[in-house]
């Protein structure tokens, strides 16, 4: 496994100008409108934190020089604040003010720490954490707002020497409830993108890896990677899916989590990415590395060989731009190795075993075309609960390709089983295979026709010579 210090920069997503610039863009905006705090005194603010504000705001102001001398409670100040102010425009000036300080004064998060040994505030949560989650909670249709509250949120608990456990479950829920929220939510692509970014940053630490794992986090990020043909694959969609991958890359670090990570729909998933995303370097790049990483865990490498891996690497290697790439070369010659020693391993009952399992089919495994194939193993076929697997195919999948495939095993199974019509009438096989007659791929409706009339004909001989 590759040192994670080593690669991190290689995989560092290059694509971030359309959230930074809309950031930078409002961020100035906000900051040239400005506050008039006078108008809180009395409310939200004493005479004495008015003159503190006003003082931080002088242009040229030290900031690192002032919060030397007095952070503590300039942290206090501004966290007070942000469980206190009611409005959207308040909330976007309060928080720029939070996020420019740990931005730009060294250490400054100790100022903000230290807060959590204070006394409680009287009508205002646990400092320092629960004003960011209180502005979460309330203001998640500003993009802007989310943006820097998850950003202040990820760098305390990163930065902090030691956080309390519910502020971390806490903060983990978060992250997870935002990556489970529907593409059609206001400003999805651009609060998605930043969630993940800031997610990016947190599971660096390896102590929260594993938590996020625990706290159900990989299926959504699972989720984020999959490709749906009703779906345009945007601009937006492809950096989406893009940081998830990453994320899982970064979870793969960890050895407890890898066998979280270990489950057939994935390598299933990763290896239609690598078929589909060829031109888009960043995606085929942390795909091989989150490969290589799960390689080594159980039984991966015998499921990434039926899912059409070996095929697709060699497609990969002729590719001479992409093999210029130090990193991309040593990933495929690895995978290629590590998929050598299994290969002698498994009958081809067993890999037509994982194919279905992981909805992997495709023509060009010789397996599908090959009447010895057929002949020698459809009792195990009929064993191993492979009708059933198909069945599910048929109702479930949308690729058509698959679905070709599915029927085609099907209308096989029938031809060469003694008792084949029987056995895929008592799994109900006729409904699914007459709903693909109308399919809007071509190539689909006839070969379930094909499919049906095998199973309606006793004649094969016959049918086949027409």
């Amino acid at each position: 496994m590759a040192d994670l210090k080593e690669v991190t920069d290689k995989y560092r997503n290059i694509d971030e100008t359309l959230l930074v610039d809309r950031d930078i863009e409002e961020r100035d905006e906000i900051l040239k409108e400005g506050m008039k705090w006078s108008a809180f005194v009395g409310t939200y603010i004493s005479q004495e934190e008015l003159q503190m504000i006003t003082d931080f705001e002088v242009p040229h102001f030290d900031k690192a020089d002032v919060m030397r001398k007095h952070g503590r409670k300039y942290a206090r100040l501004f966290m007070i604040l942000l469980s206190r102010l009611k409005k959207d425009l308040h909330l976007r000036y309060a928080i720029t003010l939070v996020n420019d300080v740990l931005e730009t004064v060294p250490d400054s998060s100790q100022y903000f720490f230290e807060l959590s040994n204070e006394k409680p505030v009287p009508g205002v949560p646990d400092l320092p954490f629960g004003p960011l989650f209180a502005v979460l909670s309330r203001t998640e249709d500003d993009p802007y707002i989310v943006s820097k509250a998850s950003s202040i949120l990820t760098f305390f608990l990163v930065s902090f020497p030691k956080v309390r456990t519910d502020m971390v479950e806490s903060s983990i829920h978060w992250f997870i409830k935002k990556l489970g929220e529907e593409p059609d939510a206001p400003n999805y692509t651009r609060v998605e993108l930043k969630v993940l970014r800031n997610l990016r940053t947190l599971l660096k630490v390896p102590k929260y890896r594993l938590i996020f794992a625990r706290e159900s986090g990989v299926e959504p990020l699972f989720e984020l990677t999959l490709l749906n043909d009703n779906v345009p694959l945007t601009a937006g969609k492809i950096e989406i899916e893009y940081q998830a991958l990453y994320c899982l890359w970064l979870l793969s670090y960890h050895n407890q989590v890898q066998k979280v990570l270990a489950i057939a729909p994935l390598f299933s998933n990763l290896c239609h990415l690598l078929r589909v995303c060829q031109e888009r370097d960043k995606v085929v790049r942390v795909v091989l590395a989150l490969l290589r990483n799960l390689s080594e865990v159980g039984d991966n490498k015998k499921t990434m060989l039926s899912c059409g891996l070996e095929r697709i690497l060699a497609q990969l290697k002729s590719r001479s731009s992409l093999m210029a790439d130090k990193d991309v070369a040593e990933d495929i010659t690895f995978l290629e190795g590590a998929l050598d020693t299994v290969r002698e391993e498994l009958t081809s009952f067993d890999v037509y075993l994982r194919e279905v399992q992981v909805r992997s089919l495709d023509w060009s495994s010789p397996v599908h075309k090959s009447e010895k194939f057929w002949r020698e193993n459809c009792l195990q076929i009929e064993n191993a609960g492979v009708l059933q697997m198909l069945k599910n195919i048929l109702d479930t999948e949308d690729e058509a390709n698959i679905l070709c495939v599915a029927c085609w095993d099907i209308g096989e199974f029938i031809q060469f089983h003694p008792h084949g019509k029987v056995l895929v009438q008592q799994v109900h096989m006729k409904e699914p295979i007459m709903r693909l007659l109308s399919h809007k791929d071509s190539k689909v409706s006839s070969q379930a026709l094909l499919t049906l009339q095998k199973l309606m004909v006793t004649n094969w001989e016959y049918l086949l010579s027409q």
